[in-house]
C-alpha cells in the first residue's frame, strides 16, 4: 500500500512539475510576447515624436519665413512710399520754384512796360 501511495505521489510530484514547468514556460512566453509588443508601440510612439517634430519644425520654418518675406514686403513698401513722398515734395517745390519765376517775370515785364510807357510820354 505504502508503495502505491509513493508511486502516486511520485506521479503527483511530477504532473505537479510538468505543469509548473509549463505555466512558467507559458509565463516566460507571455512575458517575451510582452516585452516585444512595448517595444514595437515604443518605437512607434518615436516614429510618431519624430514625425510630428519634424512636422512642427517645418511649419516653424514656414512661419519665419513667411514674416521675413511680409516684413521685406512692408520695407519695401515703407522706402517705396517715402520715395513717392520725397519725389511729391521735390515736385511740390519745383512747381513753386515756376510759379516764383513766373511771377518774378510778370513783374519784371510789367516794370519794363511802365519804362517803356514813360520813355514814350518823355519823348
Amino acid at each position: 500500500h505504502e508503495s502505491e501511495l509513493a508511486k502516486r505521489l511520485e506521479g503527483l510530484r511530477a504532473e505537479y512539475e510538468s505543469k509548473r514547468t509549463s505555466q512558467v514556460s507559458g509565463v516566460e512566453e507571455e512575458e517575451r510576447v510582452a516585452v516585444q509588443r512595448h517595444q514595437r508601440e515604443t518605437a512607434a510612439k518615436m516614429r510618431q515624436l519624430e514625425s510630428d517634430r519634424k512636422i512642427k519644425l517645418e511649419a516653424e520654418q514656414k512661419e519665419r519665413e513667411q514674416k521675413l518675406e511680409d516684413d521685406m514686403k512692408a520695407e519695401q513698401e515703407k522706402l517705396k512710399s517715402g520715395l513717392e513722398q520725397r519725389r511729391t515734395e521735390r515736385l511740390a517745390l519745383i512747381q513753386e520754384e515756376v510759379e516764383n519765376a513766373k511771377e518774378e517775370m510778370e513783374k519784371e515785364m510789367q516794370r519794363a512796360l511802365q519804362k517803356q510807357r514813360a520813355e514814350v510820354e518823355d519823348a
